[in-house]
């Protein structure tokens, strides 16, 4: 209760120098600046400012204000471009989008004394080239629903918003993002739906277009982005598994599921169905579609993901049979898998993209350091599990959703008796410290099933990013409330049988239980942070310096 009333009274403080910094910022003259920009020779740049009013670019989704370059000769390599801008705060982009360069860029204020030289250095794009970023993923958003099917009316259009998660941020606790350069493909019916990249810079969109019917799949990828400014961080492009698959339907007027077909799948964008990648390379999952009775015999396939390295788009489709007990069960393998549902008598077909990943899973008796799984297990053991490729369920983005906040984040099954076996709580970094920790029962045999990942958060309710990026601008939410969420399947696990085990001839799981990078981070401000005081009493400083 203590914790609660003074989280309370921190937001009431952080909301009222928030208000205080508005007006110094406010009352604050415009400055003019010659800025000097280096850059990698045939790289280019841009310069920008983030617009939104407030002090700080506190204003998240919003468009960028551009500021004229004029080229001004090269020398050692670099070429030399200069800008006159007003803004404290700014960034400059180099390469990006066509220029073959990695897309760099830096967030950087004016100097006190006004005029500033910067210097960018880039390298040629390499989008196979990753890096570890530890706890933070290479996943990706929509603005469209959990089942990532999209409905379009012949000549309608959409707004596609894609969200990189994590964002590419200048910070961790200062939310400046700056989108990488994103690449939608339209595959399968290519005359039913047009594509192309619209919007202004920093409120990015592609444009939908229904020009004729028929089903069409959007593959989405982006690349990667190095992002210069506090903390120095190359975002690697998407993981190939991530690729964004998007289903469009164009259909001659809205009453298009006549037969009224539903999937009846639970999966949402957020959930992932995991599997032992040790013990197969496929998930099975089950599901009991519905129709009206006069629309005849449900059908059922599912088809592979289609990221590199995948299948290729209709060429992986597997049919499915229907159980004696209504139910279908789908092998899903690793990557997003399109599920197609239809019926014999309608000619539109429900979709539902499904997440699966392939894990590694360790086990430690605590008890025995000479024990392998696979080998029996003594009653009173105390056995350490922990899993390789799991994530944060609910990916942070600034200003709507700050994950795990006060620890809330941690992996949760049920053991043979039904108690609860779950592991610590953390915010960000479940990717790294997830382990489970069991006491082997009388039986000698460990057995986990119902595997889920509980993961609070700070902030907007569940969906909130599919509406608010948008038109309005969306800022810092001080008021923001604990929403509690339980995501995902994990795999049943079984210790101490023998050859079955879990484990066994695999697991090379790196997760030895300590703090990584920020991700003790519970006060970043995706919501509310303690630290972006920190952030915002600094600005007051260099206002008045």
């Amino acid at each position: 209760m203590c914790v609660k009333k003074s989280l309370k009274n921190l937001r009431y403080i952080a909301a009222s120098l928030l208000a205080l910094l508005i007006l110094i910022a406010d009352s604050a003259d415009a400055q003019a600046a010659k800025l000097t920009v280096r850059v990698t020779s045939g790289a280019g740049v841009k310069v920008f400012e983030k617009t939104g009013g407030e002090y700080l670019q506190t204003a998240h989704f919003s468009p960028f204000k551009e500021y004229a370059t004029t080229r001004g000769g090269s020398s050692g390599g670099y070429d030399i471009y200069k800008a006159d801008i007003t803004s404290e705060m700014f960034h400059c982009e180099a390469g990006g989008r066509g220029s073959g360069f990695l897309k760099t860029a830096k967030v950087d204020y004016i100097e006190d004394g006004g005029d500033m030289t910067v210097t960018i250095d880039t390298e040629p794009l390499d989008v196979s080239k990753r890096a570890d970023n530890g706890f933070r993923q290479d996943d990706v958003y929509f603005n469209v629903n959990d089942a990532q099917h999209l409905v379009l009316k012949k000549g309608e259009t959409f707004r596609l918003i894609p969200i990189r998660v994590w964002q590419a941020m200048e910070g961790i606790t200062q939310n400046y993002f700056i989108e990488p350069d994103y690449h939608v493909e339209v595959l399968g019916n290519t005359g039913a739906v047009s594509a192309e990249w619209a919007g202004e810079p920093g409120l990015e969109y592609e444009k939908i277009t229904a020009v004729g019917t028929g089903v069409a799949v959007l593959r989405v990828t982006y690349d990667p982005i190095f992002i210069a400014g506090k903390e120095n961080r190359y975002f690697n492009a998407i993981e190939p598994r991530n690729t964004g698959v998007i289903i469009v339907s164009v259909v001659e007027d809205g009453s298009h599921n006549p037969a009224n077909i539903e999937t009846n799948i639970d999966q949402r964008e957020y959930d992932t169905v995991y599997f032992d990648k040790a013990k197969a390379d496929h998930a099975e999952y089950s599901f009991k579609p519905s129709a009206n009775s006069e629309a005849g015999e449900i059908s059922v396939r599912v088809h592979r993901p289609i990221h590199a390295g995948g299948a290729e788009w209709g060429a992986s489709w597997s049919t499915s049979v229907k159980n004696p007990d209504g139910f279908f069960t789908v092998n899903l393998y690793d990557g997003r898998n399109i599920v197609e549902v239809g019926a014999i008598g309608s000619d539109f077909r429900e979709y539902h993209v499904i997440n699966a990943k392939g894990i590694g899973i360790s086990a430690k008796n605590l008890t025995n350091a000479g024990w392998k799984p696979g080998s029996p297990l003594k009653a009173g053991d105390s056995v350490e599990i922990a899993f390789d490729g799991i994530k944060t369920p609910l990916e942070k983005i600034a200003a709507i959703y700050n994950p795990g906040f006060t620890g809330t984040c941690y992996v949760s099954y049920k053991a043979d008796g039904g108690e609860e076996v779950r592991g610590s709580g953390v915010q960000y970094d479940l990717s790294q410290n997830n382990k489970v920790l069991v006491t082997a029962p009388v039986s000698g045999v460990v057995k986990l099933t119902n595997g889920v990942i509980f993961c609070d958060h700070m902030g907007d309710e569940l969906d909130s990013h599919r509406t608010r990026p948008g038109n309005e601008l969306i800022y810092p939410n001080f008021e923001a409330e604990n929403v509690k969420g339980v995501y995902s399947t994990m795999p049943d696990l079984v210790f101490g049988s023998g050859a079955d085990d879990n484990g066994v001839g695999g697991g090379n799981v790196n997760n030895s239980g300590g703090s990584s990078s920020g991700g003790g981070g519970g006060c970043d401000a995706g919501a509310f942070g303690i630290f972006a005081l920190a952030a915002l009493a600094f600005a007051i400083t260099r206002r008045k310096a």
